[in-house]
């Protein structure tokens, strides 16, 4: 499914998570406004708005001697009970402490999982410039072996550059299996080219050694750049930061309340900067894919 996901362009990518994460966000708000003030307030449902102080004060003044005094009576005897038994705190306090806790959660594993997946972004753009850096020393050090060795070992290093390359497939899908033996294949290969360069003089020359140390060096940078494709549990990880996500915001929307449009703006942009986190975990989660995309460069020319 994530490879779908990458044909689409970055930009729109971007646009389309936010656009759908705030206008759900927004939408929910607005339609469950009043429901909003009830869990926020403590307050009884139905919702009824506030009456004006002058309404409450016609009510007041119709108010019989006697009704107060009833008034008055109940009252004593629904503080007496509470004083007896007493009632829980309203709900908002505790939903405001998970809240906070979901937040923090939020925040810590969307730290840990950033970094990880940045990092393995640099060891693959690190990996490649080794690569490509060993393939281009080893190209110039078979320049100086005799004739056959010369044409056999450059043909055998074109060979596996072109294997390198078509390998990227495999790579933005995160097939790590695939990946591996076609990079074993591909070392097979120039293993046994070198070895027919050997037997035609190549290990007679003076620049033999450089040939096979770059060869091997270009071989390992291959593997070690294969190793930062991410695993299958960085799936299972987007996932639980997208429920920490979902879950902060409904808390904060259901027990913060305020003013419709005050809490439709401010919900709005807490809704635009979780999905901004949330692309970006997605978008570098794979480091050939999406606009942070790297590409193996080895055996590339100018233009090419």
């Amino acid at each position: 499914m994530s490879h779908l996901f990458f044909q689409i362009p970055s930009g729109l990518r971007l646009l389309a998570a936010i656009a759908i994460t705030v206008g759900i966000t927004v939408f929910v708000v607005w339609r469950f406004h009043d429901r909003i003030i009830v869990l926020g307030s403590g307050g009884k449902w139905p919702y009824e708005p506030p009456q004006d102080e002058d309404d409450e004060k016609d009510e007041d003044s119709e108010e019989t001697e006697e009704e107060r005094e009833e008034k008055e009576e109940e009252e004593k005897e629904e503080k007496a009970a509470e004083e007896e038994h007493p009632k829980p705190a309203a709900s908002q306090y505790l939903a405001q402490r998970v809240g906070q806790w979901t937040g923090m959660a939020f925040v810590f594993m969307l730290a840990f999982t950033l970094s990880n997946l940045w990092s393995n972004g640099q060891d693959v753009r690190s990996g490649i410039r080794d690569e490509t850096l060993a393939y281009q020393s080893a190209v110039a050090a078979a320049q100086y072996l005799p004739a056959a060795a010369r044409d056999t070992t450059v043909a055998g290093l074109r060979e596996y550059a072109d294997r390198e390359q078509a390998m990227l497939p495999l790579l933005q899908q995160a097939d790590v299996n695939g990946a591996i033996a076609a990079q074993q294949e591909a070392s097979l290969g120039l293993a046994a080219t070198l070895s027919r360069a050997a037997k035609e003089g190549g290990e007679k020359a003076e620049t033999w050694a450089t040939l096979t140390s770059q060869s091997r060096a270009m071989m390992d940078a291959s593997i070690d750049r294969i190793g930062q494709l991410p695993g299958p549990q960085v799936p299972g990880v987007i996932m639980l930061l997208f429920i920490l996500a979902i879950t902060t915001l409904a808390i904060t929307a259901a027990y913060q309340s305020a003013s419709l449009g005050s809490n439709m703006v401010l919900m709005g942009v807490m809704a635009a900067v979780v999905a901004l986190l949330l692309f970006w975990v997605v978008e570098i989660s794979n480091p050939y894919q999406g606009g942070t995309a790297s590409t193996p460069t080895i055996g590339a020319t100018p233009g090419r």
